[in-house]
């Protein structure tokens, strides 16, 4: 049985896939690992490119099907994986360092329910390297697991992803623990609050091991204006999963409540740089609409919590309910910061 599987869902991938899997197949102790791959009805050469690499490695398993989305494949990747040992890898990143012995040889020396590690992502071409505040390199009790980790979960969201991690999959076959097949975006965190819930031990590996590719998928790229609307879902789907967790209920509906505002503002400047106008518009209408975004908002910029000047002007803009003037300002901040970036170049 091998030490652990990582789990990849691939659906159209081609670009990044091979450079993903090479990653892992350079491993020091890749032979001790299984690979499913996941091939989510891809219409490009991802399919053939699992083939290939299933047929020229014994550990990596090629599994084809219809299109269902990242979180049904991942479901069935957690049903495939014969290893007591579960982790995830997205087609269009890649292991980096020593991570994967890393982490087998904590399976074999500690078993933790849980073990995590940092990773790497770039934001504008520089790279950005995370370092949790949490205990290292020492068992971390189920105090720590459902009480410290949860509450810093709460106000960072650099913890919500399940790429960085490995799980028991004995706790998850136990809790019927799976992705929420209904939710398109936010299901890592609501699957690593579900898994932590029930964990008794965690280890953390202060490694950077994973890196992380900010890349637009297909699904994201589609014509569409439920931004807000899943930021609304989140926050309540947070104080569901919350109630399993020993915290005071007015507290965290105070703390899911303080995260909307940057949630809020970080989309604004996420659609106005990937949408046309359409979108744009449509997806503010809808923010106005919303009486529980539009009055955190307010509730944070009374209160000065607002540290980014972009931001607090955003706010601003967003709070006269002018879609046309936020608009204009968001394209006066992208025209100062290519201005920025000549002069400094």
């Amino acid at each position: 049985m091998p030490d652990v599987s990582i789990i990849i869902p691939v659906y159209n991938a081609e670009k990044y896939l091979e450079e993903c899997l090479s990653s892992i197949t350079a491993q020091k102790d890749f032979e001790r690992s299984e690979v499913v791959l996941i091939d989510d009805g891809s219409t490009d050469r991802s399919s053939e490119i699992c083939d290939s690499f299933s047929a020229e490695f014994k550990n990596i398993i090629a599994v084809h099907k219809s299109n269902g989305g990242v979180s049904e494949a991942r479901n069935d990747g957690i049903n495939i994986g014969s290893s007591d040992y579960l982790m995830f890898c997205d087609a269009d990143d890649c292991f980096i360092g020593d991570i994967l012995s890393s982490v087998i040889n904590t399976v074999n020396e500690i078993s933790p329910d849980i073990i995590f590690w940092n990773y790497i992502y770039e934001v504008n071409g520089s790279q950005v390297h995370t370092d949790f505040a949490f205990a290292k390199n020492q068992m971390l009790d189920k105090k720590y697991l459902r009480r410290t980790i949860p509450e810093f979960m709460l106000s960072n969201l650099s913890f919500n992803s399940i790429w960085n991690k490995a799980f028991k999959k004995s706790i998850i076959q136990a809790n019927s623990i799976k992705f929420n097949k209904n939710k398109k975006y936010g299901e890592d965190r609501e699957f690593l609050l579900k898994y932590l819930a029930f964990s008794e031990s965690g280890f953390y590996i202060p490694d950077s091991g994973y890196f992380y590719r900010d890349t637009i998928s297909g699904a994201i790229r589609k014509e569409r204006t439920d931004f807000f609307d899943n930021i609304t879902e989140d926050y309540y789907t947070n104080l569901i999963c919350y109630e399993r967790f020993d915290f005071d209920k007015e507290k965290i509906e105070s703390l899911c409540r303080a995260a909307l505002p940057e949630q809020v503002i970080s989309d604004i400047f996420f659609i106005y740089e990937n949408y046309g106008k359409s979108v744009f518009y449509k997806s503010v209408e809808k923010l106005f609409c919303s009486e529980l975004l539009m009055s955190a908002v307010s509730d944070y910029l009374s209160a000065g919590s607002f540290k980014n000047e972009n931001y607090k002007s955003a706010a601003k803009k967003i709070l006269s309910r002018s879609s046309a003037s936020l608009r204009l300002f968001l394209s006066s901040v992208k025209a100062k910061e290519a201005l920025y970036r000549m002069i400094k170049g």
